[in-house]
This record gives structure tokens, sequence and C-alpha cells, in this order.
């Protein structure tokens, strides 16, 4: 099972939703402290998360890899393609490594 570390945070899949007669993709993805970090209480609180969907009619190539696809291959995605799904252009991508956990 994969994860990506940003910093003191890890993100990883948490709901997934597959609707085929519509041809929706959806997963929602939740960050999470690493283990031995220290948060307040206010960041504990308040859980992260990010959802993305993909559609056969909107992008059939990636409808096709994550339908059925691994919790790694849906990682591995998210990781490839994090400044696509989540950032504005001009947005710079977080430092990330692709984890076991």
């Amino acid at each position: 099972m994969l994860g990506i570390k940003m910093g003191d945070k890890l993100l990883r899949e948490g709901i997934r939703f597959v609707d085929r007669d519509t041809d929706l993709f959806e997963v929602q993805l939740f960050f999470d402290g690493l283990f031995g970090c220290v948060y307040s209480k206010d960041v504990k609180e308040a859980r992260d998360r990010l959802t993305f969907q993909v559609t056969k009619k909107t992008d059939p190539e990636s409808w096709l890899l994550l339908k059925d696809a691994s919790n790694d291959t849906v990682m591995k995605y998210v990781f490839d393609n994090y400044k696509k799904l989540f950032l504005q252009e001009e947005e710079e991508a977080p430092e990330m490594e692709l984890i076991s956990i």
C-alpha cells in the first residue's frame, strides 16, 4: 500500500467510489500525521482531505487506468498528476515522496 509523504504529513487514499452506470471514478484522499510527529489539538481535529473525479467521457485514458486500479496505481497516479489535479497553474507542487505504508 502506498502513500505520499508531504513534509510531516501523509496523504493516503480514504474513500473510493466507482459508478459504472455513469462511468465516474471518485477518490477522497486524507492527510494524516506521520508516526512520531507531534501535532496541536487544532491540527488533529482539522483533517484535511482532497477529492478528485475522473469520467470516461472527459478523460478516457485515466478512466481505464483507475476504474479497477489497486491502491498503488491510484497513489502513483496522484503523485504523477498532483499539480494538474489539485493546484492552480501558478502554484508550485509541494515536495513529495511516494512511500510504502
